[in-house]
């Protein structure tokens, strides 16, 4: 199961190289960007059905990493499906080909909906963390003179210091508004604002996840006294 998700992820990277450098050809002629517009949509149909198998198979396996894995999996495949839209929008913007709006439209509000879904989860974990989410920080630190040492003022190490963040639990409904406002922009016609606000939101709901794992595997660190840190 993990190699053939590994290799899902591989595919994924490779889809998204291509699409950036499809973003990055100079304007077609009609009939090339018809062409284009179609491998695409294609593409962004194959990542739905993609996604929608891992979100099932996250249901059938128990296993944390296995599960780790797959998520990862379905958030490279979703990020490939915004990107294969964000090209298509592009190509019509350029006025190179014409294109059903409605199939567009359809696309885009599906990446909404599956970006609901993530910011829903990340609110969802804050709510039910047992204590404030936390951030990791790796900061300087100096170890001061003791009497008990020898000189060792100049030493520098690296701790890690983790550090709650009173904020964090307020970007997901954030998130949630940006999305309520990607769903007017779209209604309006606004199809790369729209577009950008469900990578923001994705992105905050991916945060917001990390974050609550590092709560619940890392306990808060507190500087010691008796071994003289200070953090900078």
């Amino acid at each position: 199961v993990e190699q053939a998700v590994e290799a899902i992820k591989t595919e994924m990277v490779k889809a998204q190289a291509e699409l950036d450098k499809i973003e990055e050809r100079p304007e077609q002629g009609k009939e090339q960007a018809t062409i284009t517009v179609e491998v695409v949509q294609n593409l962004d149909k194959i990542a739905e059905e993609v996604s929608d198998k891992l979100k099932q198979a996250k249901t059938d396996f128990a296993d944390e990493t296995i599960s780790k894995s797959l998520t990862e999996a379905e958030e490279a495949v979703e990020q490939t499906g915004v990107k294969a839209v964000e090209v298509i929008v592009d190509v019509i913007e350029k006025g190179e080909v014409d294109v059903s709006e409605k199939e567009v439209v359809d696309a885009i509000a599906k990446k909404i909906e599956n970006a609901k879904e993530k910011v829903e989860q990340a609110i969802e974990a804050v709510e039910s963390a047992e204590t404030p989410v936390v951030e990791v920080i790796v900061e300087d630190v100096e170890v001061e003179d003791r009497e008990d040492k020898e000189d060792n003022s100049e030493i520098d190490e690296k701790v890690t210091a983790v550090e709650p963040v009173e904020e964090i639990a307020n970007t997901p409904e954030e998130a949630k508004a940006d999305l309520t406002e990607a769903e007017d922009l779209l209604n309006q016609g606004d199809l790369t604002s729209a577009l950008e606000l469900i990578k923001s939101s994705s992105q905050t709901a991916k945060d917001v996840m990390t974050a609550v794992e590092v709560q619940v595997d890392v306990e808060v660190a507190q500087p010691t006294a008796t071994i003289g840190i200070t953090i900078e």
